[in-house]
């Protein structure tokens, strides 16, 4: 209990009355840390299930909490900090000492619950895991994993829930329309490059060569990344290659046979070579667009820009509306369960 009053000081904050830091956390089995902040969406969502599991359950087999906020100021605290049925550091000292408790113990990211056993040995940093994977704390205060977060009973049940998403991608695929998308510029421009080339009505005959060049690059580029993306997502939806990944985070353990296969999820080396060149060959057809634009009005060069930009505009639009419906319909299924 000294500890945690020369950790976190000598107050504490539940709900708007202040607390003695020992008398709060005394005969408590377990005292988790919890980084969040208002601003952080995954903590916004994943507070409320916290929350309910350590109002049911969790609170009754001894486990206290303590938010510590990353916010920046007292009403964006107070407000966050009214949706938590636990103890929090107070606004100012959370300000003061955030950066020295998150060096101290390795926050990498928010949200974390850091779980400490009264003497102050880490139990678990990654916590908030547990909560995701137990929410009863069916094998509560046994939470022990060390840095990787998960224990040795759950790596399975985990990486089941890693591979929820990629095998969602699959299933809807969502993959497959992001490509159709992706592919339909360079299909048109190689269609209207061909047009111009047979019926020879372009006075700037680079420009159909470079219509000619870029759909044929895009058709290219665009489908090694679909079938990039492919194989990536069909390694993620692999769970025992998440759970080889999870051990290996927690225990330290390399396997050749695994490492190559995670490899796989990871873009190729080549994949940047196309996408530089998918740049450059953008940012050479923009100019040769302007200056054909250009050449048919010459007589009026800020109608020309002004085709340009519409053009410009037109096309981000139509690809964006389309790649927000298919981002939408990968959100709002219904049959997406809940991810860590």
């Amino acid at each position: 209990m000294a500890f945690f009053a020369d950790l976190l000081g000598a107050e504490l904050l539940s709900g708007k009355a202040s607390v003695d830091t020992r008398s709060a956390i005394e005969g408590k089995v377990a005292v988790g840390l919890y980084f969040s902040a208002h601003w952080c969406p995954p903590c916004r969502a994943f507070t409320p299930k916290m929350a309910k599991s350590y109002a049911e359950q969790l609170r009754e087999k001894g486990l206290e909490i303590v938010f510590i906020s990353k916010d920046d100021d007292e009403q964006s605290f107070a407000e966050y900090y009214s949706t938590m049925p636990w103890l929090a550091l107070p606004s100012a000292q959370s300000r003061s000492l955030y950066e020295k408790l998150e060096k101290q113990f390795e926050v990498e990211s928010i949200p974390t619950l850091v779980l400490l056993n009264q003497d102050g040995s880490v139990i678990n940093c990654k916590a908030n895991c547990m909560v995701e994977l137990d929410p009863k704390g069916e094998k509560f205060p046994a939470w022990a994993a060390g840095k990787g977060g998960v224990p040795r009973g759950m790596t399975r049940q985990l990486a089941e829930q890693n591979t929820t998403l990629a095998k969602f991608m699959m299933s809807r695929h969502i993959v497959g329309k992001m490509a159709i998308l992706q592919l339909a510029t360079p299909a048109a421009e190689l269609v209207i490059g061909s047009l111009l080339a047979m019926r020879r009505e372009c006075h700037i005959l680079l420009l159909v060569w470079w219509l000619l060049f870029d759909g044929i690059w895009g058709l290219l580029y665009y489908g090694l990344d679909y079938f990039t993306d492919r194989r990536g997502l069909e390694m993620a939806a692999n769970t025992d290659l998440q759970a080889y990944l999870i051990r290996k985070d927690r225990d330290g353990t390399t396997n050749p046979e695994w490492e190559a296969k995670a490899a796989l999820m990871t873009p190729p080396k080549y994949m940047s070579i196309f996408s530089t060149g998918d740049l450059i060959s953008s940012a050479v057809g923009c100019y040769l667009y302007a200056s054909t634009a250009y050449g048919s009005c010459s007589n009026d060069p800020l109608k020309a820009i002004l085709c340009m930009v519409l053009l410009k505009i037109a096309t981000f639009c139509v690809q964006s509306v389309a790649v927000l419906a298919v981002v939408a319909e990968a959100q709002n299924a219904s049959s997406e369960p809940s991810l860590l």
